[in-house]
């Protein structure tokens, strides 16, 4: 049905157009000769656009609209490209500790999400009353599981992604010099 995320193959749609746009999106970026005043334009439209974008959310729910809602999607390849180029307001919020290790952990974050959300749907369904949609035991775990899926997925970006990420980057070095590489323990 029009107006939501769950048709049959929406996902590979979905990943298909984040793709092509973020790409274009790149190019795009890449090759504009950004000065100083363009930054600043940026970083002002980039605000003006994440406000306009919680702005339609909320009020297209409001007026019976929710089904629409998802049409801003292309506006989010946009909001990006503003973001690459601007350097205030939202972009220095970004730029914090916080935020540079949360979006290096998105990864891992979005493949551990559903390991824990779906036997929690599973249990509403199936273990007695207390988790059941609109219970207290729903409701906290609204709450907990965001909470549990973020460190979880920081978890395992620290432990897992990371050092595969790092080992893998020291292979491709040796195999492109030739030796292997030198490790501290080899000093």
């Amino acid at each position: 049905t029009f107006g939501t995320l769950y048709v049959p193959w929406g996902w590979m749609l979905r990943i298909l157009c984040g793709f092509v746009g973020g790409a274009l999106m790149w190019h795009a970026v890449e090759k504009a000769r950004i000065t100083p005043s363009m930054r600043a334009w940026a970083s002002h439209l980039a605000l003006l656009l994440v406000v306009g974008i919680v702005a339609w959310t909320y009020v297209a729910d409001a007026i019976g609209w929710g089904h629409l809602v998802p049409i801003v999607a292309p506006v989010f390849v946009i909001l990006i490209g503003l973001l690459a180029i601007g350097d205030r307001h939202i972009v220095t919020l970004l730029s914090t500790r916080v935020f540079v290790v949360g979006g290096a952990a998105s990864y891992s974050i979005y493949m551990v999400h559903m390991l824990v959300i779906e036997p929690f749907w599973w249990a509403q369904g199936n273990i007695g009353d207390g988790l059941a949609p609109g219970t207290t035991g729903a409701k906290i775990g609204f709450l907990v599981l965001p909470l549990v899926v973020i460190a979880l997925g920081y978890c395992m970006w620290r432990w897992f992604e990371e050092p595969a990420r790092e080992r893998m980057r020291a292979m491709s070095l040796a195999t492109g010099s030739m030796e292997l590489p030198v490790t501290p323990a080899d000093q």
